[in-house]
């Protein structure tokens, strides 16, 4: 009888350990997002189409110095050079999720020093393909 009662006590603790994270990390996913600005890294895609790949290349290049920037009123900013866009995100389904704008990307990664967004493009002319986006801090 001992036994399972310790065995109980201890799968309750593991269990509330695993719920108290999980609720940390929904609130820190946010605040992660808002911590400071993001800078380009790269993009990169799983098409083989030359016409994609040039568009990636030409995309690393233009967003080489762009800033994303999260506001807690649920905006954000991208600046590249002297142009400043501006829309609104959100975090959803159990921020696995990151909408931005009309986009809907897969939250891959989101870490004090790396933000890596996923979407998924779908184009008459290239047919379907992702693209992942890196951003640093």
């Amino acid at each position: 009888m001992k036994k399972i009662t310790r065995f109980s006590v201890l799968l309750v603790f593991v269990f509330s350990l695993f719920a108290s994270t999980g609720c940390e990390k929904m609130k820190d996913y946010e605040d992660l997002l808002l911590a400071h600005a993001w800078r380009w890294d790269k993009i990169t895609t799983t098409s083989n189409d030359e016409n994609v790949q040039a568009i990636i290349t030409l995309t690393n290049a233009l967003m080489a110095s762009a800033i994303l920037q999260f506001h807690s009123d649920g905006t954000y900013d991208i600046t590249l050079g002297d142009e400043v866009d501006t829309d609104i995100w959100e975090l959803y389904n159990d921020n696995e999720m990151l909408l931005m704008g009309e986009d809907e990307m897969i939250l891959v990664k989101l870490t004090k020093d790396a933000l890596v967004l996923e979407g998924e493009i779908v184009s008459n002319q290239y047919g379907t393909y992702s693209t992942t986006m890196y951003w640093k801090k």
